[in-house]
């Protein structure tokens, strides 16, 4: 199940710590490598979409400036069947392997969102 989490910079700055200072959490929890990539939601209410990689075993997704933002993984109903990630909020989900990529979709109210999406592979 996904989680939400205030407060990204706690989680990604551990993630980093461990990853410089300790070997990494990618070796502490069998994850190889790390793939960041960004999506900017560039006009209001329009469905912009994003891959999560194949052999995904945990990701962080966030809005870059905190804005609130609409999420699924269903073509066409990021304006209808959705989940709300609320402002300043991070999207989780750990102790998972796709094994294939995931094509995701999202949209806000605010022109020019630009989504962090960091997976671990």
């Amino acid at each position: 199940m996904g989680r939400l989490h205030r407060g990204w910079g706690t989680r990604l700055a551990l993630a980093v710590w461990l990853a410089v200072g300790l070997g990494g959490p990618v070796e502490a929890a069998n994850k190889s490598s790390m793939t960041v990539s960004n999506t900017t939601l560039t006009l209001t209410d329009t469905e912009y979409s994003f891959t999560i990689p194949a052999r995904t075993k945990s990701f962080d997704l966030k809005s870059r400036g905190g804005q609130a933002f609409k999420l699924t993984c269903i073509s066409g109903q990021s304006g209808t069947t959705y989940v709300t990630i609320p402002a300043d909020t991070t999207y989780w989900q750990d102790e998972l392997y796709l094994t294939d990529a995931l094509t995701c979709y999202a949209q806000s109210s605010i022109a020019g969102v630009v989504l962090e999406l960091v997976s671990w592979q």
